[in-house]
């Protein structure tokens, strides 16, 4: 979406044939590459000799698309999170199958970037149960409102004042109390709830320098949000 928005739709299309050309780059004859939609790929490794070697190729994989990509004069570097299952071990059917990757995709997307997921090193059903809980409660605490605006200060090494504040969206849980950005970002990005959720924080910041201004408060501060 960033490279459609800033440097348009063609330059957006070559960026996935590039990445699918690094993708496929590391795969054996046999194997196959198919982009399942938006910027979703999927890979499959038919009769590989053991799991040794597939993490060995998702190993390969992961260092080869984190290398720079070279778009007409512009060099982008990108990153991804990749989730694996695997046959007969964690599903008979092509269903199964896919919807384990993809929680263990969704799983290594919420450790961060660049992560590899397998789905049966998933650290057992705990994790499952608490992500699948906070993953259903999150709709509910933006419609709620539950998702807090806090400001981190910025401070200008040269003065030691503080000339800004950015925006740090925050949530807190009845259940399971603080819960971490990395976890429901993602999860509010995957579940197509990341517009309404910036907006709040967004109207939430304005409310509160709204607030500063009526009570005098020195405004030259700058406001990031991202």
């Amino acid at each position: 979406k960033n490279v459609n928005d800033t440097l348009g739709p063609s330059s957006g299309d070559k960026l996935l044939l590039a990445f699918a050309e690094r993708l496929r780059r590391q795969l054996r004859e046999g194997d196959t590459v198919a982009r399942w939609g938006g910027d979703e790929f999927v890979v499959l490794l038919p009769d590989m000799d053991s799991l040794e070697n597939i993490r060995d190729i998702a190993r390969k994989v992961g260092e080869e698309v984190q290398a720079p990509l070279k778009i007409e004069d512009t060099e982008m570097v990108v990153t991804f999170s990749m989730g694996i299952a695997l046959y007969p071990d964690d599903g008979e059917d092509t269903e199964v199958l896919f919807s384990r990757a993809d929680r263990a995709m969704f799983f290594a997307k919420a450790q961060g970037r660049n992560q590899v997921c397998f789905f049966r090193d998933m650290s057992a059903n705990a994790i499952d149960k608490r992500e699948l809980y906070i993953q259903n409660r999150l709709a509910s605490a933006i419609n709620s409102q539950q998702i807090q605006a806090w400001f981190q200060p910025v401070i200008a090494a040269s003065s030691g004042l503080c000339v800004g504040v950015e925006v740090l969206a925050r949530w807190q849980d009845d259940e399971h109390g603080w819960i971490s950005p990395a976890t429901f970002i993602p999860m509010a990005e995957n579940l197509g709830l990341i517009q309404e959720l910036g907006q709040q924080v967004l109207l939430a910041s304005l409310a509160v320098f709204q607030r500063w201004q009526a009570a005098g408060t020195n405004l030259s501060l700058t406001l990031a949000i991202n």
